[in-house]
């Protein structure tokens, strides 16, 4: 029999045999029998809620008309997300599961409240069934059997067979049989499904709507939702401040590409450090990225073990470490390799690297980081230098545009900036910034001090602050001395810091800024000199003939039997000097002392001569003032048990320490210096938390008053006054900690005479950050001194006795307390903090607490208020991947993601405002037209850099296409770039630009570096574009931008907090 010839061309006819075809869709047949029945039978899988919620939640129900729908399993999502559980889940939580991890469009929100309604009054019905895989839609009139999923996939895009009968037909009578006998068998999903439906979306006040949006920024409880990573922090012992800087860290990460972490001493900066690697880690390797994990902390040498400790607690192998003091070494090429290769670099003491051309911050200055976080508890001294640097380092792409602009246009006023510039730098700035007062983390203890234990589960709070005052009480003979050491010194010129002085090309263009800078260095020089024969004498008359003749003469004449480390010696420095000139580009007439050698020679001979009448006098002061130190040491250790005791010079240390050993021989004393890895790690068994010693004081250099946790200790004495206030601040931070076993600790500072008292600038000693090479013989003159050499030379500059320092310090520690600090950086999330916290709050803490502390999961809140103008607010859901962030929408459709605008915007619209929740079904349209424009701004809306980067290939790529001739496998690589560059709005996954624009960078990144290295400019993204048009990227690297290319969900399905302002009429 020969069988009819078939046309496969032609498909049947689309009535009979609904298939998803370009001109008709199963969607279109399925909606036709829906609206003449007035009973509907749905069978299908669970993954159809969301098509459910839009098809059946928009029906018209007012005819009588009862929808009945079976949700099956779905073998493609049955356990996808516990492949190593064997158990059988059931299908109710299989389905509830399901869906609070897909979630639902915000837009749905009106199409869920109806349905709802309608399941609660039984015009809708949902059953159940284990096992049931079939698709099958019956009405009054036809039946249709086959493959289409009750989805968007299945009734609009996906090749799909299906058959349809109608109600004359014998298969109609026998399909509807069998969807009958799958309803009869289903169990009830009544209470469950309307469960599910308000877990994922529910209208609240627009108070409960701002709560969740603030708690899902602030307090880093999304990452609960994240197990892998979670679990770990918890097993950790990470405090919940801790948890929560994580959290805003991973924001600030994401939202701004660099992150500057400048919580208080004390606070537990490196185990949060830790955790926020791991949650960046795990979120790489989730992600598919994790050959981009590669880590570098760079810190000072002596807080490499406290890096280690964490991570050995944690139970993961510690990155690479490098020690900064390597970074000012010569040979930087090994060094420069690690931070080259290093895709997460931390920057530990990152106040280190203010000074752009110490070597240590050029090391860094050209690093090719994903992830760049600094850690200080100081981000900047006074100086605007310090702003522009801090910037450099958070790299420049991170700013906005317009920041950028502003940018360049302050680095060509450098020299001659205002405190309106400051001003905008430092908001720049704040965009980086994780910076809470210790009343903040007090506060955080307060709400849950249970969670807050130290090793030994002990409470943990910041200590009291109890600030003394000890006396010296000089003899008059030594004050007669120190007056005549004071008028000598008042004499030196500061030669040996003169050796060498080199301007930059800049620089020597100006004859008139050239006898500036030398006339300003000779003012410096001679201050520095005095201020260092006053700090040494005011340390010990041991320290001071150190610097003047060495420390193997000064150990001999006061018999000390300690201390290794040679230093000082300012007569032989100047000896060796005097044979050659000082090095010099000066094109100006000069001194002759610096271009004639025997006028040099005589000039280096008078300073020794005032130097050697200085050690003369020296070694006529008496033990006085050393031996009253030690006394009140001893005095202070018995009521404390544990002490530490600094001072600046390791000599006085070892004299004063020799002091007290002969006359207090019970006393247990150790000298840690940082120049023995040993003494450090038994000034942590005596002193960290861990110790069991009682009655020991422990001498310490300034070496140990960074990064080194001592809090067994209970007061600190100051043997010298520091230089500056952050000195005493480093010093004291050793034991205030929030870690601390102590409610209280003590401070003393020494009550010098005024001979011997330091003097300064008070307002410079209150507010400058540890000034490098001030202290001790170097050949540097500090920048600060350069800048101001009125600091320590003018002769009305105030002393800074041991009240007033002590009075200095109470000021500078309560407002470092409370919330106001002396650089003007402020927190990033300070408005955002202020809509609960500040003096006029938006809600009230009672109502935040409420829905920050609520056990129910809600997927999105809904609330819609009464306005002037239409706008919306959102709070974009953290994520495995992703933090959280807030967009605000104004009346002209522009999107606003500045936290602090945002906040004003919302100030604005919301203090006092009527809710409207019974207004949903007309903020709607609004919503959805608002969610639209978020999802087609989607690149825009990228941080800084990432944005810049993609409008970057935007340009090239069409700038690429222009050429006549251009091949076609070229042209159709561009062409796909091109298409992916453009957010398709219908699909309900989208392209994850974020990961894109990563990949992006990692092309062009090598480029930029380069350019950077080659121009003394500022080099931004932007500037790339000239270059790459002359040199085009080839096929190769283009091509890896369309291969897996990353999608994430909708922007809809991913909103936790929305308030729409609507307008109503009358």
């Amino acid at each position: 029999m020969i069988q009819p010839s078939l046309d496969f061309d032609v498909l049947p006819p689309a009535d009979r045999f609904p298939l998803n075809r370009s001109n008709q869709k199963v969607e279109q047949v399925v909606r036709a029998d829906f609206d003449v029945s007035d009973d509907f039978l749905i069978v299908t899988g669970f993954s159809s809620l969301s098509y459910m919620v839009e098809f059946l939640g928009g029906a018209d129900y007012s005819d009588g008309k009862r929808v009945r729908v079976v949700l099956g399993n779905e073998p493609m999502y049955t356990n996808l997300s516990r492949r190593d559980d064997f158990r059988k889940i059931p299908l109710k939580q299989e389905i509830r599961d399901f869906w609070l991890e897909e979630g639902i469009s915000i837009t749905q929100c009106g199409s869920i409240l109806r349905l709802i309604e309608h399941i609660e009054n039984d015009r809708v019905k949902v059953k159940f069934s284990d096992s049931l895989h079939a698709k099958m839609y019956v009405g009054t009139e036809h039946a249709i059997l086959g493959s289409s999923n009750f989805s968007v996939s299945g009734l609009r895009l996906q090749n799909e067979a299906n058959i349809r009968f109608e109600k004359s037909k014998d298969e109609y009578k026998e399909i509807r049989q069998i969807a009958e006998h799958f309803w009869k068998m289903g169990g009830d999903y009544k209470q469950e499904i309307i469960d599910l439906l308000r877990r994922l979306l529910s209208l609240v006040t627009w108070e409960e709507a701002l709560a969740r949006a603030i708690a899902e920024v602030l307090e880093g409880s999304w990452l609960k939702k994240y197990p892998q990573v979670f679990d770990i922090l918890d097993n950790f012992q990470i405090w919940p401040s801790q948890v929560q800087a994580i959290g805003q860290a991973l924001y600030i990460l994401d939202n701004h590409g660099s992150l500057l972490i400048a919580d208080p001493t004390g606070s537990g900066k490196t185990r949060l450090g830790a955790g926020l690697h791991l949650s960046i880690i795990n979120r790489l390797w989730t992600s598919g990225r994790g050959v981009r994990s590669n880590t570098l902390i760079v810190c000072p040498p002596q807080v490499i073990d406290n890096w280690k400790r964490e991570y050995q607690q944690l139970a993961y192998n510690y990155p690479v470490m490098l020690s900064q003091g390597r970074l000012s070494m010569g040979d930087q090429s090994l060094n420069r390799n690690n931070i080259k290769d290093a895709k997460i670099l931390y920057i530990d003491e990152a106040h280190n690297y203010l000074n752009k051309r110490s070597n240590r911050s050029a090391a860094i200055q050209y690093n090719s980081a994903d992830h760049i976080a600094l850690f200080t508890a100081t981000p900047i001294n006074k100086k605007i230098e310090d702003l522009f640097r801090l910037i450099e380092i958070l790299d420049i792409d991170n700013l906005s545009d317009e920041a950028i602009d502003e940018y360049v246009k302050l680095t060509k006023k450098r020299g001659h900036l205002g405190p309106a510039d400051a001003e905008l730098l430092r908001n720049h700035i704040r965009n980086f910034t994780i910076r809470r007062t210790k009343k903040d983390l007090n506060r955080l203890i307060d709400e849950a001090p249970e969670k807050y234990l130290n090793q030994f589960d002990e409470q943990c709070r910041y200590p009291e602050h109890v600030c003394g005052v000890y006396p010296i009480r000089e003899t008059e003979g030594d004050i007669e001395i120190a007056q005549k050491i004071n008028v000598l010194a008042r004499k030196l010129k500061g030669l040996i810091f003169l050796r060498k002085m080199k301007l930059r090309r800049e620089e020597l263009r100006d004859n008139k800024k050239q006898r500036e800078i030398m006339e300003n260095r000779q003012k410096a020089a001679a201050a520095l000199a005095l201020y260092n024969v006053q700090a040494m004498m005011r340390s010990s008359r041991a320290a001071l003939l150190e610097h003047i003749k060495g420390t193997e003469e000064a150990k001999k004449h006061f018999g000390i039997d300690r201390g290794k480390n040679l230093s000082g010696n300012m007569i032989g420095s100047l000896e060796r000097h005097r044979e050659s000139l000082p090095e010099h580009n000066l094109t100006i007439e000069l001194p002759a002392w610096m271009t004639d050698l025997e006028f040099y020679q005589n000039a280096c001979d008078r300073e020794i001569k005032l130097y050697d009448k200085i050690a003369d006098l020296c070694k006529r002061l008496s033990d006085h003032r050393e031996k009253n130190k030690a006394r009140f040491i001893a005095q202070l250790v018995h009521k404390h048990s544990l002490i530490l005791a600094f001072d600046s010079r390791l000599l006085s240390l070892h004299y004063i320490e020799q002091i007290l050993r002969s006359e207090n021989k019970q006393i247990e004393t150790l000298t840690v210096t940082g120049d023995n890895e040993q003494s450090k790690s038994r000034a942590r068994a005596y002193f960290g938390l861990e110790g069991k010693k009682r009655e020991v004081v422990g001498f310490c250099s300034d070496v140990m008053s960074e990064g080194v946790n001592l809090q067994r200790a209970s007061a600190v004495i100051l043997l010298d006054m520091p230089s500056v206030m952050r000195i005493a601040e480093q010093r004291i931070g050793r034991i205030d900690r929030m870690d601390s076993p102590h409610k209280s600790i003590e401070i003393y500072w020494p009550d010098d005479h005024p001979e011997f008292a330091l003097k300064t600038d008070l307002k410079f000693f209150r507010t400058a950050q540890t000034v490098e090479n001030v202290l001790g013989s170097n050949i540097d003159i500090p920048e600060e001194l350069l800048q101001d050499p009125k600091i320590l030379q003018d002769p009305n500059r105030n002393t800074i006795s041991g009240k007033v320092a002590k009075r200095l310090y109470e000021e500078v520690h309560r407002e470092k307390f409370e919330a106001t600090f002396a650089d003007g950086i402020q927190d990033a999330f300070q408005p955002i903090k202020d809509l609960v916290f500040g003096p006029k709050p938006l809600i009230t803490s009672q109502t935040y607490n409420a829905i920050k502390l609520s056990e129910a999961t809600v997927i999105s809140n809904v609330s819609v208020v009464k306005s002037n103008t239409c706008w919306g607010f959102f709070a974009i859901k953290g994520s495995a991947q992703y933090a959280p962030r807030w967009i605000y929408i104004d009346e002209n459709g522009e999107i606003i993601k500045d936290l602090p605008v945002v906040c004003e915007k919302l100030v604005a619209n919301l203090e006092g405002v009527e809710n409207l929740n019974d207004k949903i079904d007309q903020a709607q349209i609004l919503l959805a037209n608002f969610v639209e424009k978020i999802q087609e701004s989607e690149i825009q809306n990228l941080p800084n850099k990432k944005r810049r980067g993609l409008e970057l290939l935007q340009h090239l790529v069409t700038a690429y296409l222009k050429p006549r001739g251009i091949d076609r496998e070229r042209k159709d690589l561009l062409l796909e770039i091109q298409r992916i560059l453009k957010p398709d709005l219908a699909n309900e996954f989208s392209i994850d630009y974020y990961q894109l624009a990563q990949t992006w960078l990692d092309i062009v990144q090598p480029i930029l570096i380069e350019e950077r290295q080659k121009s003394r400019r500022v080099v931004h993204l932007k500037i790339l574009e000239r270059k790459l048009k002359r040199e085009p990227l080839d096929n190769g690297q283009l091509a890896q931008l369309t291969e897996r290319l990353p999608t994430i969900n909708n922007i809809g399905k991913r909103i936790a907090s929305c308030i729409i302002g609507i307008v109503i009429d009358g």
